[in-house]
């Protein structure tokens, strides 16, 4: 027995592919960003990493920057640890012919609603904060409400 590293694999047989999911997935992110917004997945053949794009002009794109791309894959072999032990020689790329759906992480969405309230409640607030609080509350939904009858 080497060592703890050695003795992972037997344990955990798929932990290379794990490494090699990162490792894939830390390359595509150090890519200029319109290659990165186009790559729809990766995978390695032999040892040639693959990053498939959703079209062509890209890959046209990425032939172009070949030499910038080729030094994005040695500096993450030398600086990032699971690209450490992931044998890539080169990287190539391909228009997929599939049409693949790319999942987008929408941070902000924000919906709007027709204001329903006429502010014609009453106010029952003893507190004098809470009480100003709710009457600029009334204020906003007549505001909203006439805003909306302006628009029509």
């Amino acid at each position: 027995m080497k060592n703890v590293k050695s003795i992972l694999p037997h344990i955990f047989p798929k932990i290379d592919k794990i490494h090699q999911h990162r490792c894939f997935n830390k390359i595509v992110s150090l890519l200029p960003k319109n290659l990165k917004e186009h790559t729809l997945f990766c995978y390695k053949r032999d040892r040639t990493l693959f990053i498939v794009f959703d079209h062509p002009g890209i890959k046209m794109e990425f032939n172009y920057n070949q030499k910038v791309i080729n030094e994005i894959l040695n500096m993450a072999k030398k600086m990032v640890n699971e690209c450490k032990n992931v044998e890539i020689s080169n990287i190539k790329a391909i228009v997929s012919n599939k049409n693949f759906k790319k999942i987008k992480n929408s941070n902000s969405s924000f919906n709007t609603y027709k204001e329903t309230s006429l502010a014609n409640f009453k106010n029952y607030a003893k507190n004098s904060d809470i009480k100003d609080l709710i009457e600029k509350i009334r204020e906003k939904i007549i505001k909203l409400r006439e805003d909306e009858k302006s628009n029509q």
